[in-house]
């Protein structure tokens, strides 16, 4: 039962490591890009954009929105 109260989707766990990313690249000085999150991720494209709908679970709303704003 604990584990199964901790468990989340690949959606879930891809946001959380792409929120994580950027906040890593924002507080290195470094510019957000695809590039950038991809390295530190190592998340295809496909993944990405499969979990963008719950960036704004992870984050604040301009954060998520600059993560969204990437999928263009």
């Amino acid at each position: 039962k604990v584990i199964e109260k901790y468990t989340e989707s690949y959606f879930m766990y891809w946001a959380r490591e792409v929120v994580w990313a950027v906040q890593l690249l924002q507080k290195n000085g470094e510019v957000v890009c695809w590039k950038g999150i991809r390295q530190l991720t190592n998340l295809n494209r496909k993944n990405f954009l499969s979990c963008l709908m719950y960036v704004d679970k992870f984050t604040d709303h301009d954060t998520a929105a600059l993560i969204q704003s990437l999928a263009d």
